[in-house]
């Protein structure tokens, strides 16, 4: 069971944008399904002129982070445009039964809802010509027009998740499936932390560091990405991490 997927509109990125765009994305679906009692914060985009809210926890904000900033690292560099896309995904834990009833079963994760956000990256400057009708002197008009265009698009992303969010939510499981209901008051929640899922998968590179981050109180929702170069800089163990993590492709040659 994969759960209830909503699919994006993909945002048109430049390499040194795509960590924050990926913080106000991911904070703004996560706030959305921070089930249980959650203080919220309003914050400021540290690149954009726009603000946008997530929940005030500690271990959240250190786990997206913690993933932003590794798939930033993973997608520098680009010698030419590409395309990427991440994958929040929102998890139930359920006690397993255990054999003929007499021995615990132990728990298995039930992935409940699935958010799709793709990136399209465009390639680092001097890797590729500026562009049909683009020189040196009108590069810069053209960067603020498209930093204007991303902004504009984030708002356009920031309302859809609102509303969406807002309007399907029979599929949402009852809060004590997710032992904790989300992070609470105190940034407490979830149930089963998540450096010892990395290391049971043998995780290795900063994607394990990723989901290492917020422990068990962050346990409740997790980050995947398809992005090709991922696979190839954290190696083979970093990437059956981010398939079990959640619904990555395989990487080519395994």
């Amino acid at each position: 069971m994969n759960g209830e997927l909503f699919e994006l509109e993909a945002l048109d990125v430049e390499a040194y944008q795509i960590k924050e765009v990926l913080k106000i994305v991911m904070h703004s679906i996560v706030f959305q399904r921070a089930l249980g009692e959650c203080r919220s914060r309003e914050v400021e985009s540290d690149l954009f002129d726009l603000s946008y809210v997530r929940c005030d926890s500690q271990p959240v904000d250190q786990k997206i982070h913690s993933y932003a900033e590794a798939f930033s690292s993973t997608l520098q560099g680009a010698a030419a445009a590409r395309r990427a896309q991440i994958c929040v995904a929102f998890v139930e834990r359920r006690s397993r039964p255990g054999t003929f009833g007499l021995f615990g079963g132990g728990q298995t994760k039930v992935i409940w809802e699935r958010w799709h956000v793709p990136l399209e990256v465009r390639a680092e400057a001097g890797s590729e010509a500026g562009g049909a009708g683009t020189t040196p002197a009108s590069e810069p008009e053209a960067r603020r027009m498209r930093l204007q265009k991303l902004e504009a698009a984030l708002r356009t992303t920031l309302e859809e998740i609102v509303t969406r969010a807002s309007t399907r939510k029979e599929h949402i499981p009852p809060a004590d499936g997710l032992g904790g209901g989300g992070p609470s008051a105190s940034g407490d929640a979830g149930a089963v932390a998540a450096p010892a899922a990395a290391a049971a998968s043998g995780a290795a590179g900063p994607f394990a560091a990723a989901a290492a981050a917020g422990g068990a109180e962050a346990a409740w929702f997790e980050v995947s990405s398809d992005a090709a170069g991922g696979w190839a800089q954290t190696g083979v163990a970093a990437g059956l991490d981010l398939l079990k993590a959640g619904l990555g492709r395989l990487p080519r040659g395994i």
